[in-house]
């Protein structure tokens, strides 16, 4: 009788939970149900800041090869800077199929130091140092080790197995004094030379890692960097030319603006010369200028 009544009293309850009946056999205890497990404790929400998304760097094999690296004496426009003419072996490497846009620098670093503003611009106006953390923090964020060309894999990428002055007709690949009207151009507008390559000669003049030396007497032939020791010398290599480059009696790179100075006529129309594949100058690691960027590389494994 208490029992009905227990039952009855647990149906009228206002959650409604049903009765259920139990049907228990004599010498046996109920199996008892599982206990309810204890949900872990929650951690507790760290306040970040928001990831920088990867940039989408395109990147060109280049396979290994030798060369001559540097001009031949015949060479019109040569310098002091680039003989002896030797053979230099490269090995296989990745190298940015474009000139590091503005868009990526944003992406790494934040900012842009540009003169001339534009997301698919190539970014300039940065140093040697610049380029240098760029290459870090870039391969902290992806985990794969980007760095900038040495001078030989520039050269060996620029050439694209063309011995002469230039890697194809140079209007057709490059923004030059001639027809840049002095300011950089979208990226890849240009034909590319024959390893798929935009920009190697014009558009921005392009840092390499190497220190520049006065002769490739003592060059390394294997493709390393050529880094003077046991102290690095004052100035790195600056490689391709830019939209007006011109040289300094020094083999230094000009400023801005001097390069924007430069008046029409002959001066003008020898300054393809500067866009020659040996072309090669120089300046001090914390030199910024709107005629100055970068490309990456990424060692082949």
């Amino acid at each position: 009788m208490l029992i009905g009544v227990g039952l009855g009293a647990l149906t009228t309850r206002p959650d409604r939970v049903a009765a259920q009946s139990v049907k228990i056999e004599p010498g046996r205890k109920p199996t008892p149900k599982p206990a309810t497990p204890t949900p872990p404790p929650r951690k507790p929400v760290v306040n970040r800041m928001p990831r920088r998304a990867d940039p989408e760097i395109e990147m060109v094999l280049v396979y290994g090869g030798s060369f001559l690296m540097g001009s031949p004496e015949n060479e019109p426009g040569r310098s002091m800077f680039e003989r002896p003419n030797q053979r230099v072996a490269v090995r296989s490497f990745y190298i940015g199929k474009y000139e590091v846009t503005q868009a990526q620098w944003r992406a790494v670093m934040g900012g842009n130091p540009s003169f001339f503003k534009g997301d698919n611009l190539p970014v300039e106006n940065v140093s040697w140092d610049d380029a240098k953390e760029f290459c870090l923090r870039l391969s902290q964020m992806t985990g794969k080790e980007y760095r900038l060309p040495t001078e030989a894999e520039w050269e060996y990428a620029c050439r694209a197995r063309t011995t002469g002055h230039f890697a194809g007709d140079l209007d057709a690949m490059a923004w030059y004094s001639k027809n840049s009207n002095f300011k950089t151009h979208t990226v890849g507008r240009k034909q590319p030379n024959a390893f798929g390559l935009f920009d190697m000669q014009g558009n921005v003049a392009e840092w390499c890692e190497d220190d520049l030396l006065r002769s490739y007497e003592t060059a390394p032939s294997d493709g390393s960097a050529w880094v003077d020791k046991p102290a690095r010398n004052s100035h790195r290599v600056v490689r391709g030319c830019g939209w007006g480059t011109l040289t300094a009696s020094d083999g230094t790179a000009l400023r801005i603006p001097q390069v924007r100075m430069v008046p029409s006529g002959s001066i003008l129309r020898t300054l393809d010369l500067s866009c020659r594949s040996a072309y090669r100058i120089g300046g001090s690691p914390g030199l910024r200028d709107g005629a100055l960027g970068f490309r990456l590389v990424r060692t082949s494994r």
